[in-house]
């Protein structure tokens, strides 16, 4: 019996021995198909998470170019295929797999059309997933850009879009801007060789800048940048108020505050103008003379298309009312010229005006020789043209905010 057992002990061992490499095989062989499966998967995974950022990368260089193309105030049907076009090419997707809309239909900034949204969908290639798996297998993006604006701190604008210059400076003439203020013209600047252009933030355009000699601008001169609309266009005209009747001003004359229309004064002396709000309609003023000024603290003065100030060699100093002159007036308006004709404020003498000089439909034509030409405020025109050795000075007051259109990537 001990013999028997121990023969068939050792015959167990002895298969035992022989199954073990067996088994060993088939273990190995079972890993290796884990493992190779699992470097299957992570290579169909990380391409997968590769075109993932590729798709979100062009999505947002297409929400961009066509915030940038809306800013560029191009129709919904361009701003549209601008995305689209940029979506495409980026992702290597057709243009029926990238979608643009104007307003976005979700996110935080649903229904506002400042702003647009991209969404590019990419199928991806497999690798070895497609043993295991058959269904979907893409990729999506979304992105939002939108035009926001930043601050301008304009102290001159030049709001015609069209015209070959919008800020014009020939002979030795220059634009001196303190206080932080810049210069922005939705056209061009244009200035000879000898002209001067000093600011104290940037002076920017939409279209080219020929600058002179002596332009400084410590936050560049910059030619391109978008155009800006009139940050007075939703003012309104102001109340003609009480009818009233020029005096004589052969020597000397006092005004009142109210409404003048279909007259004329030739101002000989000193006219000085009560502080309120005056209102020319049809009406002339003239300075005959350099010992010719008008003077006026405190005053808001409206002048109509068909009406006129002309300074020749007389002196104009005018400061604005400290508060808006009626309602929904403007803080700080001292002159609006609201006609289209051209606005020539030429000779020898001073021009002084504290607060907003408003023309923004008129060319305004500073020419001749004068002593001093200052606005203490801002200028807001359509065109502004500067010649002969006539300077204009401007301490920048931000009467009223302007700003300039800029794009951003929000989502």
């Amino acid at each position: 019996m001990d013999d028997s057992r121990r023969t068939t002990q050792l015959m167990s061992r002895t298969a035992l021995r022989r199954a073990m490499p067996a088994q060993a095989l088939i273990i190995f062989a079972m890993a290796s198909l884990i493992l190779v499966g699992a470097m299957a998967l992570g290579t169909d995974a990380g391409y997968l998470m590769a075109e993932r950022r590729q798709v979100q990368t062009a999505a947002d260089a297409a929400a961009l170019a066509a915030a940038k193309a809306a800013m560029d105030s191009r129709s919904s049907t361009e701003v549209l295929a601008t995305g689209q076009s940029f979506g495409a090419f980026n992702a290597g997707v057709a243009t029926s797999n990238v979608t643009v809309n104007r307003p976005p239909t979700s996110g935080a900034y649903a229904g506002n059309s400042n702003y647009i949204q991209v969404t590019i969908t990419k199928d991806v290639s497999r690798f070895f997933v497609g043993a295991i798996y058959t269904g979907a297998w893409s990729v999506s993006a979304t992105a939002t850009a939108g035009i926001e604006t930043l601050p301008g701190n304009y102290a001159l604008i030049a709001l015609e879009r069209t015209a070959t210059d919008g800020i014009y400076l020939n002979g030795n003439t220059g634009i001196i801007i303190s206080g932080g203020g810049g210069a922005m013209a939705n056209s061009n600047i244009r200035g000879s060789n000898n002209t001067s252009f000093t600011v104290g933030a940037s002076i920017d355009a939409n279209s080219t800048i020929q600058q002179g000699s002596g332009w400084v601008a410590p936050n560049g001169i910059n030619p391109g940048r978008p155009e800006i609309d009139d940050p007075l266009a939703a003012v309104p005209v102001p109340p003609k108020g009480t009818p009233r009747t020029f005096p004589s001003c052969n020597s000397g004359c006092t005004l009142q505050p109210g409404w003048y229309r279909n007259q004329s004064l030739t101002v000989r002396g000193t006219a000085t103008l009560m502080p309120g709000l005056y209102y020319f309609e049809n009406t002339d003023i003239d300075l005959q003379n350099t010992n010719a000024s008008i003077v006026c603290s405190g005053c808001m003065t409206y002048w109509d298309a068909n009406s006129s100030l002309d300074p020749k060699n007389g002196d104009v100093n005018m400061t604005a009312p400290t508060t808006a002159p009626y309602t929904g007036g403007q803080t700080g308006m001292v002159f609006w010229h609201a006609g289209c004709n051209n606005l020539d404020l030429q000779g020898n003498g001073n021009l002084y005006f504290q607060g907003i000089f408003y023309a923004p439909c008129a060319l305004v034509t500073l020419h001749g020789n004068p002593a001093s030409d200052t606005i203490n405020g801002q200028i807001i025109v359509d065109q502004l043209d500067i010649r002969g050795t006539s300077d204009v000075r401007i301490t920048y007051h931000s009467y009223v905010t302007t700003s300039r259109p800029a794009i951003f990537l929000v989502e």
